[in-house]
């Protein structure tokens, strides 16, 4: 599939949607770019969205579209009853009443209160709200400044951060990949330093807290192996966690990295899809790699309420 660097969501039809770039397919690639230029994002051309019944058999629902955008997360807010997609560079949203779009671009960006670079964002299952996890530079526009990562709530319509409503920064720097889900009573945040394009993959360093704001504490680097190296040669890309079809069960927490550096262009790159273990008190256990896994397809979920 082509969509690195996106997401995924279970919609209320019952199927997967997967939402990434959208790569050109050039030769010659080396550092993952194309030959015909020294950097930036003009190997993108756009958005592409996928969709699937079961993780397996997939179809294209379209794209590329939103060019040069780049970077989808896409997620469900029950607050405006839309489908809301942000984008990168700059921040910007668009919003549709299908997971498989179109999607309607908003006008200008989406201000937050600092500066965005890799960003990822998550609407809580208990009271609909939503929020962007976020790696900032302190005001300086480059990546290699990218020195901490906070967690800001979202206004009710989506399209700004709502002010003052911040975490206190946490995490080693430089960071970016970013990604923020919950399972029971407790969130988790979790990225890596910085591996654009990297072939021995990223820390999956794992953060928890009571609240979408924090406090955040842990830390732990859940992606190394008892010989030093990866336990899966990625950097972070989404966390989707899937409902159990058995009543009261815990959901399966999907977790997806891009391994750069595994295709002859960035369109044929692999995305790593696994699983997250949790011990008893809740915490992540190191992540460990499988082949192949099977995942427990939910029983149907409810259709999304209308907008207000």
């Amino acid at each position: 599939l082509n969509a690195h660097q996106g997401s995924m969501l279970l919609a209320s039809d019952g199927r997967f949607y997967l939402y990434g770039n959208y790569h050109r397919a050039c030769g010659n690639a080396p550092d993952c770019h194309c030959s015909d230029h020294q950097w930036g994002w003009t190997v993108t051309t756009g958005i592409a969205i996928y969709s699937s019944a079961d993780l397996t058999v997939w179809r294209k629902e379209t794209g590329p579209v939103h060019p040069p955008s780049n970077q989808p997360r896409t997620a469900f807010f029950p607050s405006t009853g839309e489908y809301h997609m942000y984008m990168q560079f700059p921040l910007k949203l668009a919003t549709s009443k299908s997971p498989g779009g179109p999607f309607t671009e908003q006008p200008g960006v989406v201000e937050l209160d600092h500066a965005s670079h890799d960003m990822n964002v998550f609407v809580d299952p208990a009271d609909g709200a939503a929020y962007i996890i976020y790696s900032v530079a302190d005001g300086a526009n480059n990546w290699d400044h990218e020195n901490y990562m906070l967690v800001q709530r979202l206004t009710h319509d989506g399209r700004h951060g709502e002010r003052g409503a911040s975490s206190d920064r946490f995490g080693p720097a430089p960071a970016e990949a970013p990604v923020l889900f919950k399972r029971g009573g407790s969130y988790y945040a979790a990225f890596g330093r910085n591996c654009f394009c990297c072939d021995y993959g990223a820390e999956i360093f794992m953060f928890r807290a009571p609240h979408p704001l924090g406090p955040w504490t842990g830390g732990r680097d859940v992606n190394i192996g008892s010989n030093g190296q990866r336990s899966v040669s990625g950097q972070t890309a989404f966390v989707l966690s899937v409902p159990s079809p058995t009543a009261g069960a815990d959901p399966t927490v999907m977790i997806a990295l891009d391994q750069w550096m595994t295709g002859s262009t960035r369109a044929a790159m692999f995305q790593y899809w696994g699983q997250l273990a949790f011990d008893e008190k809740g915490d992540v256990m190191d992540l460990w790699w499988t082949d192949t896994w099977t995942l427990p397809l939910p029983a149907p979920v409810s259709s999304p309420p209308p907008p207000r």
